[in-house]
């Protein structure tokens, strides 16, 4: 072959492969014009499918007043520490080992426990690290790691003043903020509100980038004012208290009304619970129960005034109608009822003031 046909076939190439990136060139930004131009709203909306979330705002708890205006129960807010867990895995954070265990001291929680809390559902977009940090420096060193898919969650804790002093009345409420008894579970709904929901845009490493739209506003929950006073409440807590400890009684109740409303002004046990402490036995250990309202006693002489108020009005007795209670014992049903001497002929009224159970019964029956 001459030196003509070899600059020619060496040219032939030369063109060709020119061609070839020439042409290849333009298939790729043929290709991206059609992507960016075409197709930009289906591939953005499958992208934001990656990383749209939605939001839950949670609603401020109301609050339990006493008849004055004193707050009974509280809510502060609180910041709990959360993960995305598919974010973490897929920006690859648990190679900064440094970060993690800082983390782990700050929220007082092992490491070991905390990537397992991560890695137990590896495609959940959610997991509670830590619950209510109560120091706000620890959550702001937590915020300012910068782990991906590691972020801060405003939430409420339930706080209450009184401490033991109203624990049965007031009740407690779970870490959720749910109601576990007294008037916290009585009124929950009304106490509770409804938490708001937001569809959000994140990032690779789970931060809020975006509020895309509002799916249902927030919604804080109402307050509670009850008749018992505070002051009231105290002071019966307090005579109850010493009373207790003085007779090293087994329990014991006290209930404090207004006569002339029938509101109720102070109702104390002992033992009693101080739900500040979020301690699981002590919170479902008998002492947790409301003995004026969930125990069963018999109510002796209590029950004589409405004995008494049902004949007068019967029309069969009057005040002065009189009841023979002699000898001081008398039997109903094979039981016998018994005064504490033989208080003999009693007027009706008589019959209440001297608490007469011979008397109570005959006019019963």
């Amino acid at each position: 072959m001459n030196d003509k046909t070899n600059k020619l076939v060496h040219g032939f190439r030369h063109y060709l492969v020119l061609s070839l990136l020439v042409a290849g060139l333009g298939l790729l930004v043929a290709r991206a014009a059609q992507l960016q131009l075409f197709q930009h709203e289906f591939l953005q909306s499958k992208g934001n499918i990656n990383y749209l979330t939605v939001h839950v705002s949670h609603a401020n708890r109301g609050m339990i007043l006493d008849r004055h205006g004193e707050p009974l129960a509280v809510s502060s807010p609180v910041d709990s520490v959360v993960a995305d867990p598919k974010s973490v895995l897929r920006e690859g954070a648990f190679e900064n080992d440094i970060a993690w265990n800082t983390l782990a001291e700050l929220i007082d929680e092992p490491v070991a426990k905390i990537k397992q809390k991560i890695t137990r559902n590896p495609e959940s977009e959610f997991a509670y690290l830590k619950r209510h940090l109560d120091d706000p420096e620890r959550a702001r060193e937590v915020e300012d790691l910068g782990i991906p898919g590691i972020q801060l969650r405003r939430e409420y804790k339930r706080y209450y003043p009184g401490g033991p002093v109203f624990g049965h009345v007031v009740g407690f409420t779970d870490t959720d903020q749910i109601g576990l008894s007294g008037v916290e579970k009585t009124f929950n709904e009304q106490l509770a509100g409804t938490s708001g929901r937001t569809r959000v845009l994140r990032d690779g490493q789970g931060r809020v980038i975006e509020y895309v739209e509002q799916l249902s506003p927030t919604v804080d929950g109402e307050d509670v004012r009850l008749s018992i006073d505070a002051r009231v409440q105290y002071l019966a807590f307090r005579y109850l208290k010493a009373a207790f400890e003085k007779h090293r009684a087994d329990s014991g109740s006290a209930v404090i009304l207004d006569a002339r409303t029938g509101e109720i002004l102070a109702m104390v046990n002992e033992p009693t619970i101080n739900p500040n402490t979020r301690n699981r036995a002590e919170l479902a250990s008998v002492n947790a129960r409301n003995r004026v309202v969930q125990s069963i006693f018999e109510p002796g002489s209590a029950i004589k005034p409405f004995t008494i108020a049902a004949a007068l009005n019967s029309g069969k007795f009057l005040p002065d109608s009189r009841i023979d209670t002699t000898p001081g014992s008398f039997t109903v049903g094979g039981y016998p009822i018994r005064d504490y001497r033989n208080l003999g002929l009693l007027t009706v009224a008589r019959v209440l003031i001297k608490s007469s159970n011979v008397g109570a019964a005959k006019v019963a029956l």
